[in-house]
C-alpha cells in the first residue's frame, strides 16, 4: 500500500530539534570563511538526508537549518514516519561528528505549523524538544514523553517493507542530564552504518571524538566522556 505522502493538519507530528554545540564560541573564535566552509562541508554530507527527506512521489520529511539549530518534522505520527526521523537523527549525529562539530537533540510529537513558505515553524513539541534537548549532557538524541507509545507499538510490531523488518536504533538508555541522570529512550546512532543498514559503526565515531576532544578543554570534556559512555554501553 502506498503511503499518503500529505501534511497532516489535523493530526500530531514528530518533531527532530539538534542544536550544534559550542556554534557561538566558533563564530567568535573561528575566521568566517574557516567556518562558512565547514558549515559548507556538513551541508555536503547531509546530502545522505535526501532520499528521507524526499522520493518519487514527493516530501517525506520537512526540514530546516538556521544558524547553529536544524528542525526536521514529520508529516504524520506514523511508524513510517518513525523510522524515518529516527535515521535522520541518526545521519545528522554521524556526519556532525564526521564533520568535527557536536550535536544534541531531542524528538517529541504533538501538533505543529511548519510553513516553509512563511517561515512559520511553531507548535508545543517544538517547545519540548527544545527543553529536552537543553538538559542533556552528551552528544544524541533523546526522546520526549510524547513519543514512547509510539515507540512501544513499533517495537511491538515493527515495521515491514520489502518483506523485511525495518530495524529501529532505538533503545532506552540512563542519559547524562544536566541533573543527574534519568532513564530515556534515545537514538542509538552509532548501530547503524552509513549505508543506514545494521551495524556497529562505534569506532568510526570514537576517533572523531578523539579527535574533537583535542580541541576543547573544561565543561566540553565532560559531553565527551558521557558520550564515549554512551557508545560503548548503550545497545539494543
Amino acid at each position: 500500500m502506498a503511503e499518503n505522502h500529505k501534511w497532516n493538519e489535523n493530526g500530531d507530528h514528530l518533531v527532530l530539534f539538534m542544536d550544534i554545540m559550542g556554534f557561538k564560541d566558533r563564530v567568535t573564535r573561528m575566521e568566517h570563511q574557516d567556518l562558512l566552509n565547514k558549515m559548507i562541508e556538513f551541508k555536503e554530507k547531509n546530502d545522505r538526508l535526501k532520499p528521507l527527506l524526499q522520493d518519487k512521489n514527493g516530501e517525506l520529511l520537512r526540514m530546516v537549518q538556521f544558524s547553529d539549530s536544524i528542525i526536521i518534522a514529520s508529516l504524520d505520527d506514523s511508524k513510517s514516519a518513525l523510522n524515518r526521523i529516527v535515521k535522520a537523527g541518526v545521519v545528522l549525529m554521524q556526519n556532525a561528528l564526521e564533520t568535527g562539530f557536536a550535536l544534541k537533540g531531542a524528538i517529541t510529537k504533538g501538533p505543529l505549523t511548519f510553513d516553509s513558505e512563511l517561515g512559520i515553524y511553531f507548535g508545543l513539541p517544538l517547545v519540548d524538544a527544545y527543553l529536552l534537548e537543553e538538559e542533556l549532557k552528551f552528544y544524541g538524541v533523546a526522546f520526549h514523553h510524547s513519543v514512547e507509545e509510539l515507540i512501544q507499538q513499533y517495537k511491538e510490531r515493527p515495521l515491514i517493507r520489502g518483506g523485511r523488518e525495518q530495524y529501529l536504533p532505538v533503545s532506552e538508555y540512563q542519559i547524562h542530564l544536566k541533573s543527574g541522570r534519568s532513564l530515556h529512550f534515545c537514538i542509538l546512532y552509532h548501530k547503524l552504518t552509513r549505508l543506514l543498514a545494521k551495524g556497529d559503526y562505534s569506532v568510526t565515531l570514537n576517533r572523531h571524538l578523539k579527535l574533537f576532544s583535542r580541541t576543547v578543554s573544561g565543561s566540553p570534556k565532560i559531553y565527551i566522556d558521557n558520550t564515549r559512555n554512551f557508545l560503548e554501553d548503550a545497545h539494543d
